[in-house]
């Protein structure tokens, strides 16, 4: 996927999106972020204060993404702008549609370096990069990306548009031990993996089949770079785990959840709908309250009532 060397009239952009439009019309080549300003460019600014207008003067055809939390009587802006709800959606929203080249795939393309076994199923519209391994009653549905490296073994099911990225492991055992005659012993796998659509999961990250029943990772899942995700693991749609998280075995993930970088997840651990883990925390037991917890074991944050401190 290539970046798209183009021009395009900040007033088009705002008309697309349907965004309130303030000043003249100008030209944009690039998008920018605030920390690297540049000429004929548009970012968006999360702080808008006196030392930052000043700054702005200094370039030439700059399209500003502001917040709808600016206050509008200290907007002195010589450069067009919108405001927004939430200008850092909106801006990378911006970058996809007009500033990033998408390769469409017609049809379905494996790498001859890959390796895929007789029973596995390929949907249409597949990319297989390079030296990727898929091995067993697999079903890899349509428009998904399969980036270089991936293995894929065992019972496996991939949803439709879902992407792994680089060195992806998908189907290996992870430990569920027994003890025989005084030592341990690992217990076989027989599950598989379920993943659902329009998923993502990040570089060098592990999913595990399940030890009876499945694993089973809903639509639109989102894990990052380097997360375990154990035996038997359930995650609901629209959850995001992140960068080095671990997943303990048989564990369940509600919808619309957030795990920080670095969270663990205890074997067993239920976490409802709606809920943050804050980085580096540790959960031992269910979070059933809406909210943020964090800390080693971890607790939800209580917030104060200023009402009552009065």
């Amino acid at each position: 996927m290539d970046n798209k060397i183009v021009s395009i009239s900040s007033k088009k952009i705002a008309d697309f999106f349907e965004l309130n439009y303030f000043g003249r019309d100008i030209r944009i080549f690039r998008p920018t972020t605030e920390k690297k300003i540049l000429n004929d460019s548009i970012f968006f600014i999360t702080n808008l204060n006196k030392n930052k207008i000043a700054e702005l003067k200094k370039f030439k055809n700059v399209y500003l993404l502001l917040s709808s939390k600016v206050d509008r009587s200290k907007i002195n802006l010589d450069c067009p702008y919108s405001i927004c709800d939430n200008p850092r959606d909106t801006f990378f929203k911006i970058v996809e549609e007009f500033f990033f080249t998408k390769k469409s795939i017609s049809k379905t393309f494996i790498h001859p370096t890959a390796h895929i076994g007789e029973d596995v199923k390929i949907g249409k519209n597949v990319f297989i990069d390079r030296d990727v391994f898929i091995e067993g009653p697999c079903k890899v549905g349509n428009g998904c990306h399969i980036s270089s490296k991936c293995i894929i073994l065992g019972k496996c099911e991939i949803g439709a548009s879902t992407h792994l990225s680089t060195e992806v492991l998908i189907g290996e055992e992870t430990l569920s031990l027994r003890k025989e005659n005084k030592l341990f012993k690992n217990n076989k796998h027989i599950g598989g993996v379920i993943i659902g659509k329009n998923c993502r999961i990040g570089s060098r990250s592990l999913i595990s089949k399940g030890t009876i029943n499945d694993t089973v990772i809903k639509n639109n899942v989102i894990l990052a770079e380097k997360v375990l995700i154990a035996h038997n693991v359930e995650i609901e749609k629209n959850t995001v785990v992140t960068v080095g998280s671990t997943v303990c075995g048989s564990a369940e993930i509600g919808e619309n959840c957030w795990l920080g970088p670095h969270c663990l997840i205890m074997n067993h651990v239920k976490i409802f709908s709606d809920i943050k883990i804050a980085a580096g925390s540790t959960l031992f037991s269910n979070a059933e309250k809406k909210g943020t917890y964090i800390g080693n074991p971890a607790k939800i944050i209580k917030i104060k009532d200023k009402k009552n401190e009065s």
